[in-house]
């Protein structure tokens, strides 16, 4: 990336998150299903617009939520017509909670809203112990994903956690 391109910015109103969060959790939850291949749904989130890796402290693996349903239910070995309608329902959600969305042609693929989506099976929650501005392993878990509101009781973390069999 150029030091001087624009980065994805976005206004977002925050009374229609609810209908994203219960459309991310429908997608999750549905690729949940035993059916549903770990591996090819892993090599589709591969392709997605990431705004981070696991090494970007402390944001790690923030992928574009709309590129990255879309990514997921394109992959020719993810046939489940559900995940399908999950993802325009995502898109439509997303759609209708962005109400003003700017990117660089860099950033092309970007919707306005990204989520915590790990592909890499080591480095889920690669928060979990370490401080984000001293990148230092703690005792605590203070930055861990997992805390997060959106991750609590959350079909999304469950399939992050489940689906790809992480140990933690």
């Amino acid at each position: 990336k150029t030091p001087f391109s624009t980065p994805t910015l976005s206004a977002v109103d925050s009374s229609r998150i609810a209908d994203v969060k219960l459309a991310a959790e429908a997608l999750a939850r549905d690729l949940l299903e035993p059916k549903i291949s770990g591996y090819y749904v892993r090599r589709a989130m591969k392709d997605a617009k990431y705004y981070a890796t696991a090494s970007d402290l402390p944001m790690g693996d923030q992928a574009d939520l709309v590129d990255l349903g879309m990514k997921i239910s394109a992959h020719p070995k993810v046939t489940n017509e559900k995940i399908k309608g999950d993802t325009e329902n995502l898109r439509k959600a997303v759609e209708n909670a962005v109400i003003a969305e700017q990117h660089s042609a860099e950033e092309e693929g970007s919707h306005g809203l990204s989520i915590y989506a790990s592909y890499l099976q080591k480095a889920y929650d690669p928060l979990k112990s370490k401080n984000p501005i001293t990148g230092l392993v703690e005792d605590t878990q203070r930055f861990s994903y997992r805390k997060l509101a959106f991750a609590q009781n959350s079909p999304w973390e469950e399939f992050l956690r489940n689906k790809f069999k992480i140990v933690s």
